[in-house]
């Protein structure tokens, strides 16, 4: 006998086994699929249980208090951003950088990145 598959079935589907619903659920061999993406998801979960394990975050020694690289990093990105921002309007060229917030986000995460590649890197 064959594994008949249930699924509901909206408005339009010409056979029991076929639905409308898109992607995976519109396949004949569903219950193999959803039994291979059920092991793909066990897989990954117990391959993140193999990683090394939690160390502490890099840090740098400030007046005192340890302070995450990351921060200097951004603060840094941010200044720099700044930096370009008035570079970019003293020179009238503010329309290449349209969206300003989408550009200025960009420009801050390539900057704060390359601090770290430069400056944090051990």
């Amino acid at each position: 006998m064959q594994d008949a598959l249930v699924l509901p079935t909206l408005v339009g589907a010409q056979h029991p086994n076929q639905s409308m619903l898109p992607g995976p659920f519109s396949m004949p061999g569903y219950r193999h699929h959803r039994r291979s993406r059920l092991a793909l998801v066990v897989w990954i979960m117990f391959s993140v249980l193999l990683l090394p394990g939690c160390q502490a975050a890099p840090s740098q020694v400030l007046f005192g208090a340890s302070f995450p690289d990351w921060m200097f990093c951004m603060l840094g990105g941010v200044i720099l951003t700044v930096a370009t921002h008035s570079i970019v309007k003293r020179y009238d060229k503010l329309h290449w950088l349209v969206p300003l917030p989408i550009s200025y986000i960009a420009i801050t995460t390539i900057y704060g990145v390359l601090i770290w590649v430069l400056a944090f890197q051990r």
